[in-house]
Order: structure tokens, then sequence, then C-alpha cells
């Protein structure tokens, strides 16, 4: 059994976020969610997660899907892209993955195998073959996709900040 709820949060001055209500319903009343006018989201005329945190955060997290180098590239929790003249920088949100799905000859201009995924590290770097990858969290050591035969990078990545501060989910 469930049973429904209102909690208010409002940023302190260490910029973090506090309960400021909470409120369920007393003696078996019964709360009409569409017209409670106590409820925030509603108030905001907030429709979905997404808006309430573009509302909060600046951003909504998105997925796509970039073509580089003669492979497609998916992404998750994109939080905002950059298109430079040779590179994409891509500001992602904590969770955030990469998926190579693997070369296409009718879009390569670059052999597979000339590809890298570059890390901070270089013993953790990732060369990319014709048959892409699997899922690979993007971590804050993660730097992007190098192309070694062109000495250029295709992706860059970045952590996505917030007024300051790095969003941390929610």
């Amino acid at each position: 059994m469930y049973t429904p709820a209102i909690l208010t949060f409002a940023k302190n001055t260490s910029a973090d976020y506090e309960l400021t209500e909470y409120a369920e319903p007393e003696n078996g009343e019964k709360w009409d969610w569409a017209e409670n006018n106590r409820i925030n989201v509603n108030n905001l005329g907030l429709l979905t997660r997404g808006d309430a945190m573009v509302y909060y955060f600046g951003t909504a997290p998105s997925n796509g899907t970039f073509q580089t180098g003669g492979m497609n590239v998916y992404l998750t929790n994109v939080a905002e892209t950059q298109n430079e003249v040779a590179c994409s920088l891509i500001k992602y949100i904590p969770g955030a993955t990469l998926r190579v799905l693997g070369y296409d000859k009718s879009i390569a201009y670059r052999p597979p195998g000339s590809w890298v995924i570059e890390y901070a590290d270089p013993s953790k770097n990732i060369t990319i073959g014709i048959s892409g990858t699997g899922v690979i969290p993007i971590t804050d050591d993660l730097i992007g996709l190098y192309c070694a035969d062109a000495n250029t990078y295709s992706i860059k990545f970045e952590k996505y900040v917030v007024r300051g501060q790095f969003y941390n989910g929610g």
C-alpha cells in the first residue's frame, strides 16, 4: 500500500537542499492530486521529470547518437553539446555511458583501430575495433574519442556543472 505525501525542499545558504515541509493525509483524508495546489511541480506547470530537471538544474539529460569517423557513438545522460569545428564537447551528467555501435564503411573516413577511447591514465585506453564496444561508463578521467591517424579528438567529455557545482543525479 502506498501513501501519498508532499515533500518541499528549499536551497540553504550552503547551496544544499533541505526538507522544509512533509505532509501526509490525516484520518482517512483523501487527496485529489490534480487539484491540490500545494504541490510545487503542478504550481510551476511542470509536466514531466525532464521539465523539473530543467527548472531546478538548468538541463534535462538526454540520449543521442553521434557520428564520428565511420562509427556511430550512442551516449546517455548528455546534459549539453557544444559543436566546434572538428570536435564535439559533450557535457555529461554522472551515470552517463557511451557505446560505439561499430564501424560503418558507408560513412567511414578513418579505418577501425585508429580510434581510441582515451583516459587520463593511458593504461585504461581502449582501441575501438570494427565491431565497436560494449557499454562504457563515462568517468571523470575519460578525455574523449581520439583519432591517432589524424592526431585529433572528435568527441571530448566534461562533467556538467550547475551554478558552480557538479550535478550529482536525482
